[in-house]
């Protein structure tokens, strides 16, 4: 291969050798029936130091698409969010951090159906049928036995749940807990109208250029605003992620998200199968305790999340 290609072999030759610290995307399912329950992001391997902090700025920008028909159930769902999310951790004790997450969410119709709909076409993707549907438009509708549960035609701004967490580190391993709270209005799904607890684990390896993490726990919710009838009260939930350091300032990653359904009573499979997406991009060091992270997202399981996420985050410690 160096014969061919000499040029790339001198350049990876010159890179330095560089180690990459195991990490994750802060990225979860971003639909939007799926984003307003309390599914965590992985978070951070380890604590904080005592007295350290760390603030951050997540973007989410998605893009849903999902029209199906089965067993009495209608669902369409048809638009973009924009979901940026201001979180902040401190180091309490040894062992020991506290944080909190706000997130702000914009809905509409868009401006990346016609991307995705020739993207789909010249890779002989699912989602042919997004034709069916005008550009631009925004539709978050579910409907049983013919009667509509929820029915939104136009999009909405504003304040989402606000998610209290912490971290214990402890042989190796970090303890994580969110507590969600129902600070949004489900009316204009910026909420679910539920309180949340979720608790995970987070471990990982690293050996050279490679580095490997793992994340997985319980989400228990109790009873929402957000199609009641259908919510289930248990739901699991875990992250895998790879990165390999290509340079002594960018890492390459690829991570996997899932979770089990948060709805049941329902034949849809949008409903009834568990979610899994695929994040691939890499983190950028800026310089003393500055990263960007970008990543591009896409639904392993059709429909179950958004057909496309971009995620950005920028990441300074204090």
């Amino acid at each position: 291969m160096c014969l061919r290609l000499p040029g790339l072999c001198l350049l990876l030759a010159a890179l330095p050798l560089a180690a990459v610290e195991p990490a994750f995307f802060q990225t979860r399912n971003q639909g939007p029936l799926a984003v307003l329950y309390g599914v965590p992001t992985p978070g951070a391997l380890g604590v904080l130091a005592p007295g350290r902090s760390e603030g951050s700025v997540r973007l989410d920008w998605s893009n849903s698409y999902a029209l199906d028909s089965n067993g009495g159930d209608d669902l369409e769902l048809d638009g973009e969010t924009l979901r940026a999310t201001l979180a902040w951790r401190r180091g309490l004790a040894p062992g020991l951090e506290v944080g909190l997450e706000l997130p702000v969410s914009g809905s509409g119709g868009g401006v990346m159906d016609g991307f995705i709909e020739g993207y789909h076409r010249v890779f002989g993707l699912p989602g042919k049928d997004r034709a069916l549907r005008p550009q631009r438009a925004y539709r978050v509708r579910y409907a049983k036995g013919g009667q509509a549960l929820l029915d939104r035609s136009q999009g909405s701004t504003g304040l989402g749940d606000l998610c209290l967490n912490a971290g214990w580190q402890v042989s190796g391993l970090t303890l994580r807990g969110s507590l969600k709270l129902p600070t949004g209005d489900p009316d204009r799904l910026l909420g679910s109208g539920s309180t949340d607890l979720a608790l995970w684990l987070v471990g990982g390896a690293a050996s050279g250029r490679w580095a490997f993490a793992w994340s997985g726990g319980l989400l228990a919710m109790s009873r929402g605003e957000l199609l009641p009838e259908q919510q289930r009260r248990l739901a699991g939930f875990g992250s895998l992620a790879l990165g390999w350091a290509a340079s002594s300032r960018l890492a390459l990653r690829a991570q996997l998200d899932g979770q089990t359904p948060l709805y049941g009573d329902s034949e849809l499979r949008e409903l009834r199968l568990p979610a899994v997406q695929l994040t691939l991009g890499g983190s950028w060091t800026l310089g003393h305790q500055r990263v960007l992270d970008l990543g591009l997202s896409e639904d392993l399981v059709v429909n179950t999340s958004p057909d496309v996420v971009v995620h950005a985050a920028y990441r300074q410690g204090f």
